[in-house]
């Protein structure tokens, strides 16, 4: 049966906006909101080893400050993705820019690691709500033939914004303070709202889809929620420990609630019958597979360039750029080719190519120059060039009009799933790598100075070896997911 991906017949258009087509100002508009949500993530990470020290937390507790944003993701993306369909897309937009703006305020502005977390909490639920809508405007702004060009010029923003995150960033910190990272982003996100307001349209109130299921939506994030949680808190409470399996267990129960839910809900959150579309369930599966180890690279590298090769954050920053800089040259490249040739080969060959720059990041050595270092980088982050476009435009393009919203939010969701999988599975790998290979060989374990550098490389080498399997059965998976003669768009 082919998997070719139907055409829409409606699209939402407007005017022109100073004298720019309806269809490229909306993308301007998304392509700000995804460069403040990138920036300010990827911008976080580089500062993890600041707050550590600021805040006097460990290496595990204080990944909380980006983990809490994936958490977020995970419990509701799906779910803000479906209030997108039902009560139309511009008004959650605008509201997550809003709310961003409030959370980077806070986050600016808190005394504690409590206050902190309280702070990226609103932000993290600001960014979730842009991201959720973000597929499904550029979606319905452009036409079938042009679709997939469209998702190559997002993903580049959003490699640019990955960039500038950790360049700046880092930059931000050494000259002035760790605050300044979020400061510069309130004039960004206020602009965000205006543009919102001024710029966008919404799907006609008529075509919009009605009734929300609110058990079901509770449920989903509730079953998520707990399964991140429990995968994230099993190298530190341990696997087998009674919370551990509690959790695992409230899961597993909410997920049977959930799916009995959804099966006689009249607009349920989720259609299950979608995923049995392989072009959805295996697109979905394969980017999980991808971001369970390239979001997990991004925050390991740091501790190990700033331990063994004695860096500081800027010059961490700026070798880290390189990865998003090889996705954003990559990624309109890949929409391009992806509006004309079979999806299925970019995506197998982004994941092969991303774990080929995991396993070389798996042999490096202590020797390993700065130009190793960033040509491995750099191998990662084309891989992911390659995939995002064509992944975003066959999930996008396998649901009906009336589910944009799921399918966005989906190519939300399951990065935000790998992400928070892969950080949680790499750090605990990492970090118990690392403690056995020093306390192996020193009675101070890591804090022999002697020892730590070559520890948490060890640490990064299983990480990696791991990430790079995981990324290897994704391009199997996303090669049988989607047909030969599928298409990331049908020109009309």
């Amino acid at each position: 049966m082919s998997t070719r991906i139907p055409s829409r017949a409606s699209f939402v258009t407007g005017p022109a906006i100073w004298g720019v087509p309806y269809r490229y100002a909306a993308l301007g508009v998304v392509c700000l909101g995804v460069f403040i949500v990138m920036t300010d993530s990827t911008a976080t990470t580089i500062a993890l080893p600041t707050l550590a020290d600021k805040f006097d937390k460990s290496q595990n507790t204080i990944l909380w400050a980006v983990l809490i944003n994936s958490l977020i993701g995970v419990t509701l993306s799906l779910t803000l993705g479906r209030f997108g369909d039902l009560y139309g897309r511009k008004r959650f937009f605008g509201t997550g820019f809003a709310l961003f703006t409030v959370g980077a305020l806070a986050v600016s502005i808190s005394g504690s690691f409590t206050e902190l977390l309280g702070a990226r909490v609103i932000q993290s639920l600001g960014t979730n709500m842009i991201m959720a809508n973000v597929a499904a405007i550029v979606f319905v702004s452009f036409p079938p033939a042009s679709r997939a060009a469209a998702f190559g010029i997002m993903s580049a923003v959003v490699g640019i914004g990955w960039a500038s995150g950790p360049l700046f960033g880092g930059l931000l910190i050494e000259q002035i303070d760790w605050r300044a990272i979020y400061w510069i982003r309130i004039p960004l996100g206020l602009a965000g709202i205006l543009l919102v307001w001024r710029v966008l349209r919404d799907t006609p109130r008529d075509l919009r889809p009605t009734g929300f299921d609110i058990p079901g939506a509770l449920t989903l994030s509730g079953a998520l929620f707990t399964a991140v949680l429990a995968v994230n808190r099993g190298g530190t409470w341990g696997w087998g420990s009674q919370s551990i399996l509690a959790l695992f267990g409230l899961s597993a129960l909410l997920i049977v609630t959930f799916v009995w839910i959804e099966r006689r809900s009249d607009s349920p959150v989720i259609a299950l019958d979608l995923f049995r579309r392989r072009p959805l369930s295996g697109g979905a599966i394969a980017a999980v597979l991808l971001f369970f180890g390239i979001n997990g690279t991004f925050v390991l590298i740091p501790f190990v360039l700033v331990a063994s090769k004695g860096l500081d954050t800027f010059e961490t920053g700026a070798i880290l750029a390189t990865l998003p800089l090889a996705m954003a040259f990559m990624s309109p490249i890949a929409g391009w080719l992806a509006d004309r040739i079979s999806p299925r080969h970019l995506m197998a060959l982004g994941l092969l190519t991303t774990a080929t720059g995991m396993l070389l990041l798996a042999t490096m050595s202590l020797d390993t120059g700065v130009v190793g270092i960033v040509l491995r980088l750099a191998l990662a982050g084309a891989g992911r060039g390659l995939f995002d476009p064509p992944n975003m435009a066959v999930v996008m393009g396998s649901v009906p009009a009336d589910r944009l919203g799921t399918a966005s939010a989906t190519t939300t969701g399951t990065r935000a799933i790998g992400s928070a999988i892969g950080v949680a599975v790499g750090g605990a790998l990492f970090a118990a790598q690392s403690i056995a290979f020093a306390n192996a060989r020193s009675s101070q374990g890591l804090d022999d100075p002697a020892i730590l550098p070559e520890a948490l490389l060890s640490g990064l080498e299983l990480a990696m070896f791991v990430a790079a399997a995981v990324a290897i059965f994704g391009a199997i998976v996303g090669w049988l997911s989607i047909g030969t003669r599928a298409r990331s768009s049908t020109r009309p």
